[in-house]
């Protein structure tokens, strides 16, 4: 009896840590200007602790080979590693001549040491590489040439890269991996081609290549290239032909929600829904709703029900804020002389830079709409003292509209949540919100929203 309970627990101590393995990583540092450091393995950041030589480490059990995240803040050494159970990594950041603190250019050159074919030197020659000239896979004259081209071009690319890997002498295992994982790690700049270039105006065929490349691959879940584009490219075509903010979210948490695996799907969703509600509210969003119930965990769901609780006073069809102001010449002005006309509030200061960067695409928008039923007011949440600021610039500037002064007063920015500005308010004739969050004037989909109600 006590052979066949030895043997039971033998065979569940094998079944439960089976293939699983102590894999360590360790990190010498060989400069003393030390921002930080982790990795991140099967979707779990850890962070290294340094000791008085610089020198760090993290074991985790591994039970299969795949990619993790290696960030070593402010160096630029930021990039998928590729760790084997059993196969210790050793990585020694040098000193830079060249400084601290420098972004997306690898300046703190790196070697390292790891017993696993020359898989991870690999990846490092290739980051290296890519870093040390700054170049991403694409030419800024590539991709500012229009869909054609860039197609072609990326087509091309994996291409080339696919052969130089075939060459290698590197794992089977690796290169079946990281065959599948160069599209990904070429198109990244792609799916951020409107951030990359500006005045970027993709096509059909640009946006129906990153559709056909948004596959559900589990072999590269740990890859950060590849979850970099799935982040960037629902966000895209989410973007593709739509016409309001909530159409946009609701597209990209769509096709979050088209993916199997729960810790994808639910990160995608939650990613995209709660900065959305945030900044704009729950009106329009219950079809947004019906996926986040579907989908997510209770605790997720608990805080999506204070979110709708907490904006519903907010929501389209409330009551707008009573307010009462003096304007440029020191008249009051209430909220109330706008009823029979709609309504666009700007909340901003004259030290808000992001506030008077709207301030021109507000005045075209004023004469767009001249003669129509509509009235802009802009109201100052400036402090008292720097009323004379505010009075010198709206002259200086002749700044059109309506222009109030809060003298402080801040309540009308609690109202309506505004965390930042500016935040511009649209009200209907009768002094109901339409939109606690209105898109700003250099928006493409302000115009959309304002032509619902005044064409």
């Amino acid at each position: 009896m006590k052979k066949q309970i030895l043997s039971m627990l033998l065979f569940c101590s094998i079944a439960l840590g089976a293939f699983a393995e102590k894999t360590k990583v360790e990190v010498k540092i060989k400069d003393w200007r030390l921002a930080g450091c982790s990795m991140t393995v099967d979707g779990s950041i850890k962070y290294f602790d340094f000791n008085e030589n610089l020198e760090g480490s993290l074991e985790f059990d591994l039970k299969e080979a795949n990619y993790a995240y290696f960030d070593f803040y402010g160096s630029g050494v930021l990039m998928d590693f590729y760790l084997t159970p059993g196969k210790d990594l050793s990585i020694t950041i040098h000193g830079s001549e060249e400084g601290f603190g420098v972004q997306n250019k690898m300046q703190w050159p790196v070697s390292i040491e790891c017993e696993d074919g020359g898989i991870n030197q690999y990846l490092l020659d290739y980051h290296t590489s890519v870093c040390k000239t700054h170049e991403a896979p694409f030419t800024n004259e590539e991709m500012a040439a229009g869909d054609e081209v860039l197609v072609k071009r990326l087509d091309e690319l994996v291409e080339e890269y696919r052969k130089e890997l075939k060459k290698t002498k590197l794992p089977k295992e690796f290169k079946k991996v990281h065959y599948e994982a160069i599209p990904y790690l070429v198109v990244k700049p792609l799916a951020y081609l409107k951030e990359y270039v500006k005045d970027a105006a993709p096509g059909d065929l640009y946006y129906n290549k990153l559709k056909s490349l948004l596959v559900e691959k589990e072999i590269l879940f740990h890859s950060k290239d590849y979850n970099a584009f799935v982040n960037a490219t629902t966000k895209s075509l989410g973007e593709w032909k739509s016409t309001s903010i909530v159409e946009c979210t609701t597209k990209s948490i769509k096709l979050s929600a088209s993916f199997k695996d729960k810790n994808i799907k639910n990160k995608l969703i939650a990613s995209y829904a709660f900065p959305y509600f945030k900044k704009y509210g729950t009106d329009g969003t219950e079809e947004i709703q019906a996926i986040m119930r579907e989908n997510l965990e209770a605790e997720d769901i608990e805080k999506l029900d204070k979110i709708v609780k907490d904006y519903a006073q907010i929501s389209r069809g409330q009551a707008s804020f009573k307010f009462e102001f003096k304007d440029i010449d020191g008249k009051l002005v209430s909220s109330d002389d706008f009823i029979g006309k709609y309504l666009l509030i700007d909340l901003w200061a004259t030290w808000c830079g992001p506030c008077k960067k709207e301030i021109p695409f507000l005045e075209k928008l004023e004469h767009e709409y001249e003669g129509k039923d509509i009235q802009f007011v802009s109201i100052s949440l400036d402090k008292p003292k720097n009323k004379e600021k505010w009075s010198k610039m709206v002259k200086e500037k002749n700044m059109g509209g309506i222009q109030l002064f809060a003298n402080g007063d801040l309540k009308i920015a609690e109202f309506y949540k505004a965390f930042s500005i500016p935040r511009f308010v649209f009200i209907d004739k009768e002094g109901k919100i339409i939109s606690m969050n209105t898109p700003k004037p250099s928006s493409v989909y302000i115009r959309p929203l304002l032509d619902k109600y005044l064409k």
